[in-house]
Parts: structure tokens; sequence; C-alpha cells
């Protein structure tokens, strides 16, 4: 259970981490590296749903 644990809170900061290069890439009309953030956090959101639906 622990490691569980271990492996969400990684999973958040992860998401943070991309969330915040989302957001610097959006404000420094950085198309390249926004679309590479969007597209991490959008690969990360869908093994997350795998993740859930095989509980």
């Amino acid at each position: 259970m622990e490691k569980d644990a271990e492996f969400f809170l990684q999973v958040v900061k992860s998401m943070d981490d991309l969330e915040s290069k989302l957001e610097e890439s959006y404000k420094k009309g950085d198309v390249e590296n926004f679309n590479k953030a969007r597209g991490a956090m959008a690969r990360m959101q869908k093994k997350i749903s795998e993740m859930i639906d095989d509980i």
C-alpha cells in the first residue's frame, strides 16, 4: 500500500511539472514545447485511466 501511495505522489508531481511546462510554453508562445507537454500530459492521463480501469 505504501508503494502505491509513493507511486501516486510521483504521478501527481509529474503532472504538476507538466502543467508548469505547459503554462510556461503557452506564455512564451513556444508551440513546439507546448505540444510536447500537452502530449506527455495526455499520455499520462491515458495511462492513469487504464490503471484505474484495471483496479
